[in-house]
């Protein structure tokens, strides 16, 4: 009970923290105590190092005379704070559970279950089913912000014969609506297009330095032209070969990296905790530190 009345006054204080406003230092001093208050009831040395990093970063990185900087995290900072959540779902060999993954990252930052979407009465009653269970894997705080910056979302299932793509366009989404890790990566994206401003700066890091030097593939073969027909695809974007597990996590400039990366984590898509821990360690840090603190202007 303790416990649960601490989150909620972390929740209140981290909702009312701005970008950059004057009193922002004052604020950071009351959270932190918090969080310290916080650290006597735990017993799980992840928990305690994932606060610790927290607490270290804005010590050493985001706070900025009287104002926070979260421009100043770098995607080494977000892997570094994933990596105490990782180490223990993966040697605890839980890392395909996605209610595990959930259940873990709930201790580092407040999830609510409680906190839905709100869909146009247009949408696809399947589609409202998976994107509902989807929202669930996002932080308490990072579903407030999603559902600030697009109060109604519209989602319709994919469909061939009408032409259309699955898309993320903000307010409307088309997608295979009854799979739930689909329903994840288009969130990803809802995420991503939220005012975020240090994860989309930090993925654009982790990717340039994932792609440096790699040979790149051009998304250009008859097959897809001909499947171009039917639906709207893009057969001429750049992918990488190497640097990602799959060749549209690694679609030019990033667009895909965290919203395939989101899905994955929480699924163990292609086995991405065994082939590539780094990526795992960007997409629990990014939602532990917005879920946590930073609120983006709206």
């Amino acid at each position: 009970m303790r416990i649960s009345v601490i989150y909620v006054i972390l929740a209140i204080l981290a909702v009312s923290v701005p970008c950059a406003v004057a009193d922002d230092s004052a604020r950071y001093a009351s959270v932190i105590s918090e969080k310290k208050t916080f650290y006597s009831y735990s017993r799980e040395d992840y928990v305690l190092e994932t606060f610790k990093i927290i607490e270290n970063l804005f010590q050493s990185k985001i706070i900025k005379e009287n104002y926070f900087d979260f421009d100043a995290i770098d995607k080494n900072d977000l892997i570094n704070l994933g990596t105490p959540v990782y180490n223990y779902i993966f040697s605890k060999k839980e890392h395909g559970d996605s209610k595990f993954i959930k259940w873990v990252m709930s201790r580092v930052v407040e999830y609510d279950d409680n906190e839905g979407l709100v869909f146009d009465s247009s949408s696809d009653r399947s589609a409202v089913i998976s994107f509902g269970n989807a929202f669930n894997y996002f932080p308490k705080i990072v579903k407030k912000t999603i559902k600030t910056a697009f109060p109604v979302l519209t989602v319709k299932s994919f469909s061939i014969f009408q032409k259309t793509l699955v898309y993320n366009r903000g307010d409307t989404i088309e997608t295979f609506g009854r799979d739930v890790r689909v329903s994840l990566h288009e969130l990803g994206h809802s995420y991503e297009y939220s005012n975020y401003g240090f994860i989309n700066k930090a993925k654009s890091d982790f990717y340039a330095a994932r792609t440096a030097g790699k040979p790149q593939k051009r998304l250009n073969t008859i097959p897809l032209r001909i499947f171009a027909f039917f639906i709207k695809v893009y057969p001429d974007n750049y992918y990488f070969k190497e640097g990602f597990i799959e060749n549209y996590m690694g679609k030019t400039d990033g667009e895909e990296l965290f919203s395939c990366g989101i899905s994955y984590v929480f699924f163990n898509g292609l086995d991405i905790w065994e082939r590539d821990p780094e990526s795992v360690k960007f997409i629990l840090g990014s939602l532990i530190l917005s879920g946590a603190y930073y609120v983006p202007k709206t």
